[in-house]
């Protein structure tokens, strides 16, 4: 028999006890690898919008440097990650006719102030069909793991236009043209 003035704990009230503190570090350590993965998730996120932003200093620096990139896609790898850069003439119909859609998805107002037609002009000349004056950059970076094609989002993706140098060249050279034969008339 055991004394009346002894005090202690029983057997059942320490496993009760033991159970809610493995319950409480259970919980706490599945929030802090939850924190971890999303702490992850953004560190990636970040590294491959630097490595997109800076793909496109690049393609922006040698276009104000007069070189052009090619039409076409490029690939290219740092670390983990890997860029897909696109390079493409810039469709001014079917963004004049998406600009114009929406405007009339937004009312009569929004459609009657975008409802200028585009005229075509220096887009639509024959030198652009050959060297197109304005290009669209596509980059899109990606986990090098991750399949080319894969159905998986981009961790980062950013979208330029330019001004292609070579067309703009041969659109000023036109231009000069133009102008001498004006002189001799008059």
């Amino acid at each position: 028999m055991r004394p009346s003035h002894a005090r202690g704990f029983t057997l059942i009230e320490v496993m009760a006890a033991a159970i809610i503190l493995l319950l409480v570090v259970a919980a706490l350590s599945e929030m802090l690898a939850s924190q971890a993965r999303r702490e992850g998730d953004a560190r990636g996120e970040a590294l491959a919008a630097l490595f997109a932003d800076r793909a496109i200093a690049e393609i922006e620096e040698s276009i104000a440097r007069g070189a052009a990139p090619q039409l076409g896609r490029t690939e290219r790898s740092e670390d983990d990650l890997r860029a897909t850069i696109e390079v493409r003439a810039f469709d001014s119909a079917a963004a004049a006719s998406a600009l114009l859609g929406a405007a009339r998805d937004a009312g009569p107002e929004a459609a009657a102030a975008a409802g200028a037609q585009p005229s075509g002009g220096w887009l639509a000349s024959p030198a652009a069909q050959n060297t197109p004056p304005v290009l669209e950059i596509s980059v899109r970076v990606s986990r090098s793991d991750a399949a080319p094609d894969a159905e998986a989002p981009p961790l980062a993706e950013r979208t330029t236009f330019a001004l292609n140098p070579a067309a703009l060249a041969t659109l000023e050279g036109k231009g000069d043209e133009n102008e001498d034969d004006g002189e001799g008339d008059g």
